[in-house]
């Protein structure tokens, strides 16, 4: 499974401090983490910066264990939360997601999440 992110940010660094995504899935809350990161980021005239991050091996993470992520394009998936890491100093950072597409999934499908 692989994960297209585009997402508007205040957070002025090199690397996304982004932890997981969280969504539910059919009614039940999944942590989803991956293997592989890419990303760019874009500056702007603004103090916010575009990030394009791309992840691919994805896998749920249930706290203690890797599993298989078993999502398919049929079923019921709300967007939770983008969790950051624990070390971002700056009270007032964000990462706001203005699109996520989840492709690969277990039927070969693909799906845009809501994120507004």
């Amino acid at each position: 499974m692989r994960i297209e992110f585009k997402i508007n940010t205040n957070h002025i660094t090199d690397a996304p401090m982004i932890n997981t995504l969280q969504l539910k899935v059919n009614g039940k809350e999944v942590t989803l983490d991956r293997f592989d990161t890419e990303y760019t980021f874009t500056d702007t005239d603004t103090s916010e910066r575009k990030l394009d991050m791309y992840w691919r091996n994805v896998y749920v993470w249930d706290g203690e264990d890797i599993k298989r992520c078993e999502i398919k394009s049929t079923d019921k998936i709300e967007f939770i939360e983008l969790e950051v890491e624990d070390d971002i100093i700056q009270d007032d950072v964000y990462y706001k997601p203005t699109e996520i597409i989840l492709s690969g999934l277990e039927d070969c499908g693909s799906v845009r999440l809501a994120v507004a």
